[in-house]
């Protein structure tokens, strides 16, 4: 009797496997069938493990044939390593490049803005900055001497004797911005009288590395030029240029009008125009024929 109890208790397992279930889906309104499925347990522990089985494949394959392997520990070989490391180090080395490039931009804004004073001398004394320029840019006999000595010496090389110093110093060639007949040294640069609306060009070719706008000045704007020399014109009254474009020389960058004119109407509007090299101001007039 027992063993009849234990047989039909295994059928009706069986039975329990191969029933079917029904799934409807229907219309709400018109109770209507619109989807049905029939699945009995069997099926179903049979398309879940197929379904396991095909994503395990399709997840193989995936590590095995994209760079995702080089994730898993002993899959990458040492020239991945390699890339990551000259990548690591291209990063580093530009972001100190933008370090340096805002330390500059900062620099000229201050230089600009008239942020940056002047060197300073004990009052006693009451040397000029022009006087100490001067005296900076005077050689003494024993200098003059010992470059004399280095020159006609072994260590001097020869094939830079026929060469121009004045190309050796600078392959910059600039032309003036404005076509005008009143020049007059003013600050740092020059003053070059002009007429409202007039076009200012640029001095020689390079790349705008700063704009701004203040009250006192209008519109400025800074070129950066080969042999680290950079150009800048104030009292603008319109900019055609934004910062970061390259610009040739002799192109339009922007033209004065009313904002440069002095509050006394007989006076014509000016242009500023300031040289620099290396973060030291150059008079305009040694280079550029107005």
């Amino acid at each position: 009797m027992a063993k009849k109890q234990k047989k039909s208790t295994k059928l009706s397992v069986w039975e329990q496997l191969r029933f079917r279930y029904k799934l409807l889906i229907l219309n709400e309104k018109t109770l209507e069938e619109v989807f049905h499925i029939e699945l009995s347990r069997g099926r179903a522990v049979l398309f879940f493990g197929a379904a396991v089985i095909v994503v395990f494949a399709l997840m193989s394959l995936f590590i095995l044939y994209t760079p995702v392997k080089h994730f898993l520990p002993g899959a990458s070989d040492i020239s991945v390593r390699s890339r990551l490391t000259d990548e690591v180090l291209r990063v580093d080395s530009l972001a100190r490049q933008v370090y340096f490039q805002d330390l500059q931009i900062k620099t000229m804004k201050k230089i600009i803005d008239g942020g940056i004073p002047i060197d300073s001398v004990p009052k006693k004394n009451k040397i000029s900055p022009e006087k100490w320029k001067e005296l900076a840019d005077t050689k003494s006999a024993r200098e003059l001497k010992f470059i004399e000595d280095y020159e006609n010496g072994d260590n001097f090389m020869p094939t830079t004797k026929n060469i121009d110093k004045k190309i050796i110093k600078s392959s910059v060639f600039f032309v003036s911005p404005l076509s005008v007949g009143v020049v007059e040294k003013s600050g740092n640069g020059v003053s070059i009288a002009c007429k409202e609306g007039q076009r200012v060009s640029a001095a020689a070719a390079g790349a705008a590395t700063f704009t701004a706008f203040s009250e006192g000045n209008g519109y400025t704007i800074a070129i950066q030029h080969n042999d680290g020399f950079l150009t800048i014109y104030k009292n603008l009254a319109k900019i055609y240029k934004n910062t970061g474009e390259k610009i040739s020389a002799g192109e339009a960058i922007g033209e004065v009008g009313a904002i440069c004119a002095s509050k006394s109407k007989t006076v014509s509007p000016k242009l500023l125009f300031e040289l620099w090299q290396n973060g030291n101001p150059v008079n305009p007039l040694e280079k550029i024929v107005f």
